[in-house]
C-alpha cells in the first residue's frame, strides 16, 4: 500500500476531483477524515507493546500480559483529527494507537488491533501524517461515479459496496475467535432495514445482481426459507448488519422468479 503526505494528498484531490467540488483544501480533507472516508496514519518503526489476556492452563483464569514486539508499519488514532487547523493543536501526545498496516513484525497482528507505544506520550505533528493512496483513489472514483450515474445506478453501486464490505468482514471473522453475536446491542439494530419498496427498474437490477452473487457462491435457492436463508441470516448477524428471514425470503423469491423467467425466454 502506498501513502501520500499532506501536500501530495491535497494536490491529488485538487487536480482530480470534479470542478463542482473545488477548491479542495485542508478543511475538506479534515471533513473526509472525520466521516471515515480517509484514514490519517503515521509511520512507526519501533517496538510496540501488545497486551493480551491468556488463560492459565492450571487455574483456567485469565491474566493480563504485556509483550514487546518489533514493529514496522503504519498506525492510526482518533486523536490525529485534532492536528487539523480548526483544532489549533500543533502536536498531540499519544501512548496508544491502532494498527493500520503491518510491513514487518515478529508477530502477526490484525489490522485494527490496539497497541501501546514503548515511548509514552509520543508527539505527533501534522507533518507526520500520511494518507492511504487506495482510499484517496476510491473516494475520487466514487465521486465521479455518483456524478455520472442515475439514482438506480447509485443504489446498485451502494449495494455492491455493502456486499464487498460484508465479504471482507466474513473473511476477518474466519480468522477471529471473537463472537460478534454477543457484541451486538439488539436495541440499536433495525432488522428490517432495506425493506422499503423499490421502483421496478431498481428492483430488477438488484435482483440480477443478487442472482449473480448467489450463483457464484453456489447457494441452493430451491427453497426460499431453507438452509440458504438460515446461513445468510446468521452471517448477517456476525458482520453486524442483521436482516430477518422474511427479508431474505423475499429476495430469494425474486431471484427464483427471475430464473424462471429466464428459463422460459430461453426455451
Amino acid at each position: 500500500m502506498n501513502y501520500y503526505d499532506l501536500a501530495q494528498t491535497l494536490e491529488i484531490f485538487q487536480s482530480k476531483l470534479p470542478e463542482k467540488l473545488l477548491p479542495f483544501g485542508i478543511k475538506q480533507l479534515a471533513d473526509l477524515c472525520r466521516r471515515g472516508n480517509i484514514t490519517p496514519v503515521f509511520s512507526h518503526d519501533k517496538v510496540i507493546i501488545m497486551k493480551e489476556n491468556p488463560k492459565d492452563k492450571g487455574t483456567g483464569l485469565t491474566y493480563l500480559m504485556s509483550i514487546s514486539v518489533d514493529f514496522k508499519g503504519y498506525l492510526t488514532s482518533p486523536k490525529l483529527i485534532y492536528l487539523f487547523p480548526n483544532n489549533n493543536q500543533l502536536s498531540i501526545a499519544t501512548s496508544s494507537a491502532y494498527i493500520y498496516e503491518i510491513i514487518n513484525s515478529n508477530e502477526k497482528n490484525d489490522k485494527g488491533s490496539l497497541i501501546h507505544l514503548q515511548t509514552a506520550n509520543q508527539n505527533i505533528t501534522i507533518d507526520d501524517l500520511l494518507f492511504p493512496n487506495e482510499q484517496i483513489q476510491r473516494y475520487i472514483e466514487l465521486v465521479y461515479n455518483s456524478s455520472l450515474s442515475t439514482p438506480e445506478d447509485s443504489r446498485i453501486s451502494e449495494l455492491e459496496t455493502q456486499l464487498n464490505k460484508a465479504k471482507a468482514h466474513i473473511e476477518d471473522l474466519k480468522k477471529s475467535d471473537i463472537n460478534y453475536d454477543e457484541a451486538i446491542d439488539k436495541k440499536d439494530i433495525n432488522y428490517d432495514a432495506g425493506n422499503e419498496e423499490l421502483n421496478p427498474k431498481t428492483l430488477a437490477a438488484v435482483t440480477r445482481l443478487l442472482n449473480v452473487l448467489l450463483y457464484k457462491a453456489s447457494y441452493d435457492i430451491s427453497s426460499h426459507s431453507g438452509t440458504t436463508n438460515t446461513n445468510i441470516v446468521e452471517f448477517s448477524k456476525k458482520i453486524r448488519t442483521p436482516i430477518t428471514k422474511n427479508t431474505v425470503s423475499k429476495w430469494i423469491k425474486e431471484v427464483q422468479q427471475l430464473r424462471i423467467n429466464v428459463e422460459k425466454e430461453t426455451n
